[in-house]
């Protein structure tokens, strides 16, 4: 009999198509860029996700490829530095690319689709005392792996929208790229592992009785050092459920199960008492301390945005959370915990809050679930117009996924494109010996992923001062302050410098003889340096 009801706990063959399809609609926009031709005078990358933020993604891995190295240095700055960089997840996929001999963005970008299997299989593993039946539960993870907002409809039809309602901020705010739904979480490989270990963290935790025994305490402590090491902010959510949840406890007036939260505790700090020194010896050095400190910003995303970025999913969630605390589901304190934290972490003023929201639609939709089945059987057992009516609100559930991968693939038009010189000269540097380059920002911002070269400038956040460079490599681009220059290539030891080529006589003019070579690409000149 025990075997028999482990069979039957398994998911079903059919739950494998969820994962399946959704690692299929999330490598559309990669694959796309495979393919697609760009307007003269440009080249795309070949990036499906962010690139902003895949390309520091890639010149991570790419360290760990080439020089095996676990800590690891900022190449997207010339300050000097110790290597202090530990990215768990970046390590691995390096590891793999070097024993493999496959480039770091084939390996990232198809990480995604092994990841996806594996985030769903632990989920209807962690799902199991939430929700067990083995119907419900299949119909749990398909909402949460398809369910969404309507901000896709709004954001298609923005250049209608009125100049008074602020189109801008309803782009920034309602961006799929800060995972507003899972699905919009499962284009980021980064976090779909940081999720996948984060439910093996939580599941403990959320249990009434908390951890059982040693092997659940050392899952919740090991767990969660790993988290730290793969997504911090990951780490920073499990912290505030768990501050969270004695409080709601308190404000229901139900009686606080402390041992839980001493044992929980315990294990936690447990993992934090190793995570801190190491922690604080990385920032003693000033150029990691600079890159890491974005949690703190201004950057919060307020609930104002709920009735687009939730839409029916969020009112679907506040039904099924009174039916979960009518019925007294002993997880009904841990869900609204998990909701609660959530909600403080990406409101808080302190902090910048879109690195949060992530985990807000996962215990929404294990609310929802129990009224999304039962729209479904109104569809089959109600009249005309209650059945009109049910369908609307699917449709307004699920369109999101399909709004989320068309934007994703037209992002591949937009956002991926450059000027053409920049492939040739990252094609060219490629040959060269490692040596630090003085290039534009955005160029800065894509040679560390496909070079061994480090570069003045490149990045938002991981080169220090990110803004102020800028300002001063247009500056000296002009010609304005040949002296800065002069300091800058002294100072930083730059042995390349890209210059726009209409600019090429300031560099002349400032390093004269330092000039040993001068290769052109269209509309920037290359200068080797001796």
């Amino acid at each position: 009999m025990p075997n028999q009801t482990t069979r039957l706990d398994l998911p079903p063959a059919s739950f494998w198509v969820l994962p399946a399809a959704i690692a299929l609609l999330r490598m559309i926009p990669y694959l796309w860029s495979l393919v697609v031709e760009p307007p003269d005078g440009t080249a795309v990358l070949s990036i499906g996700y962010n690139p902003r933020d895949f390309l520091s993604y890639l010149a991570f891995i790419r360290q760990a490829a080439s020089d095996g190295t676990f800590l690891w240095h900022d190449v997207f700055t010339t300050e000097p530095h110790e290597p202090r960089f530990i990215l768990l997840f970046h390590w691995m996929l390096g590891a793999i690319s070097g024993v493999s001999g496959a480039s770091p963005t084939t390996v990232l970008e198809m990480s995604r689709v092994p990841l996806t299997f594996a985030f769903f299989g632990v989920l209807w593993w962690f799902l199991r005392p939430l929700v067990p039946g083995s119907r419900d539960r299949l119909a749990t993870c398909a909402v949460i792996g398809l369910s969404g907002g309507i901000e896709g409809l709004v954001r298609l039809f923005i250049a209608d929208v009125p100049a008074a309602f602020n189109p801008a901020l309803i782009l920034q705010s309602t961006w799929p790229l800060f995972g507003w739904n899972t699905f919009q979480v499962l284009y980021n490989p980064l976090w779909i592992a940081a999720l996948t270990i984060f439910l093996g963290v939580l599941r403990p935790i959320l249990h009434p009785s908390g951890p059982q025994g040693w092997a659940e305490l050392t899952q919740v402590a090991v767990g969660f050092f790993v988290l730290y090491w793969v997504h911090p902010y990951s780490a920073i959510v499990v912290l505030a459920i768990v501050l969270t949840s004695p409080i709601v406890e308190l404000l229901f007036d139900q009686p606080v199960n402390w041992r839980k939260y001493a044992r929980v505790a315990g294990a936690l700090t447990g993992a934090l008492a190793v995570i801190g020194p190491i922690a604080w010896w990385q920032s003693q050095d000033a150029v990691y301390r600079a890159a890491s400190g974005n949690v703190f910003g201004s950057l919060q995303l307020p609930v104002f945005w709920y009735p687009l970025t939730l839409g029916a999913v969020g009112i679907v969630a506040v039904r099924g959370a009174r039916l979960l605390f009518a019925s007294r589901d002993p997880h009904r304190f841990a869900i609204a915990s998990w909701i609660v934290a959530v909600v403080l972490l990406h409101t808080s003023p302190l902090l910048n809050g879109y690195h949060f929201i992530l985990y807000l639609h996962l215990p929404l939709c294990i609310c929802a679930a129990p009224e999304v089945l039962k729209i479904f059987t109104s569809i089959r057992d109600s009249h005309r117009a209650a059945r009109l009516k049910a369908l609307g609100l699917l449709a307004a559930l699920f369109v999101g996924f399909g709004l989320s991968t068309v934007e994703a693939v037209s992002d591949v038009r937009q956002r991926n494109l450059v000027p053409a010189a920049y492939r040739e000269i990252v094609t060219s540097l490629a040959t060269r010996p490692s040596g630090n380059a003085l290039v534009p920002p955005a160029l800065g911002n894509i040679l560390p992923a496909y070079t061994g070269h480090r570069v003045w400038v490149g990045h938002w956040f991981l080169t220090p001062n990110y803004t102020e460079k800028t300002a001063q490599y247009r500056a000296m681009a002009s010609g304005s302050v040949p002296a800065d220059l002069r300091s800058v290539v002294s100072g930083q030891q730059i042995r390349y410098l890209v210059w726009p080529r209409d600019a090429r006589d300031n560099i002349l003019d400032a390093l004269g003889s330092q000039v040993d070579s001068t290769v052109s690409f269209g509309t920037h000149d290359l200068f080797v340096l001796r």
